[in-house]
């Protein structure tokens, strides 16, 4: 071997020698566990949710069934037939049975109310009464509210009732569907004559204590009848396919606006208020109103110059009358055209 080639080979072994072993890195990175974590914290919160969701169905049912055992049917009898008298004086009430419904609904069956010991028939009866606590509503306006329900015979009146502690006022508000004034006897007692048809209404109303209130009603009677004290050329009945009407009052007085009667005896208007006193049938009543005759009003009357100059005024414009005295007898005026209304029924008889 030559001497140049010697010396390349040492050259290349020093370079061999010069190169270290290659060491184990060790990584300094931690590794985070947070997915494990989180599922930690969620069985500790679903724990606690089980345990406390456990203790407050444990105290509702204790409370549930405490109440189920020691509610007071009796007492709450007794205070529904007292509140009922003092509202609606003149009336016996009598409740059949006072009891609780699931969930949390108070229930009243065979409430009836009659005018005396002696009567035949209820004066008005209701099959079964519900309350509830409405939840929703006394979140929304911060007060408690309960809704009701009860049945009229086939006719149905519901709404709610709200309670503020404030000024202790009773908010009530609701509406009435088909409800039959043939079943309550109560009203034709009232005004002292015969009342027919169906109610449909929508009303409102504070109560601030059991003798003083404001409320409005908007009624519509439909298919009935009103039996007349004193007949109108010989009519004893007003029957009419609708009548309609806003009713307010405050109080002691009650307003009717927006009166309006379809009949086959004609169409008319009418306004007025009624101040109450006790008994109800010496009320003082104060009503003015029109009415616009069909023929079948003039039935049975023959024809006379009389009868001839009336249609020929009717053609133009209606007759319009006032009623005033008590609800029990009132008094009907025929304005300027009362000699001849009169002279009409002369001649029918």
């Amino acid at each position: 071997m030559s001497q140049k080639a010697a010396g390349e080979t040492e050259q290349y072994m020093n370079l061999f020698k010069n190169i270290r072993p290659f060491k184990r890195i060790r990584c300094s990175v931690p590794i985070r566990r947070h997915g494990f974590r989180q599922k930690s914290q969620f069985r500790e919160g679903a724990k606690r949710f089980r345990r406390t969701f456990g203790y407050l169905l444990y105290i509702v049912a204790v409370g549930v069934l405490a109440l189920w055992f020691l509610f007071p049917r009796e007492s709450l009898q007794d205070y529904f037939e007292r509140t009922l008298a003092e509202v609606v004086p003149g009336v016996d009430w009598h409740v059949g049975r006072v009891h609780l419904q699931f969930p949390l609904a108070l229930g009243v069956d065979d409430l009836k109310g009659d005018r005396g010991q002696h009567a035949t028939q209820a004066s008005i009866e209701l099959k079964h009464l519900t309350l509830w606590p409405d939840w929703d509503a006394s979140i929304r306006k911060k007060r408690f509210c309960s809704g009701y329900t009860f049945n009229i015979q086939s006719g149905i009146v519901q709404g709610q009732m709200c309670w503020q502690k404030t000024n202790r006022v009773v908010q009530i508000l609701g509406s009435m569907e088909g409800v039959s004034l043939q079943s309550m006897p109560l009203f034709a007692g009232w005004l002292g004559r015969s009342l027919q048809g169906t109610v449909n209404a929508s009303f409102e109303g504070n109560v601030y204590s059991r003798a003083d209130c404001s409320w409005k009603m908007q009624c519509r009677v439909e298919e009935g009848e009103l039996a007349l004290l004193h007949p109108i050329l010989r009519h004893q009945k007003l029957p009419f396919s609708q009548v309609r009407m806003l009713v307010s009052g405050t109080g002691n007085s009650v307003r009717i606006t927006e009166g309006r009667i379809a009949s086959i005896l004609g169409d008319g208007w009418f306004n007025g208020s009624v101040q109450l006193v006790r008994p109800f049938l010496q009320s003082q009543l104060q009503l003015r109103g029109g009415l616009s005759p069909e023929p079948l009003f003039f039935q049975g009357i023959k024809a006379s110059p009389v009868l001839s100059e009336l249609q020929e005024i009717f053609e133009e414009e209606p007759l319009t009358f006032d009623l005033s005295g008590t609800v029990q007898s009132p008094a009907i005026h025929f304005e300027n055209l009362a000699m001849q209304i009169y002279a009409l029924d002369k001649e029918r008889e």
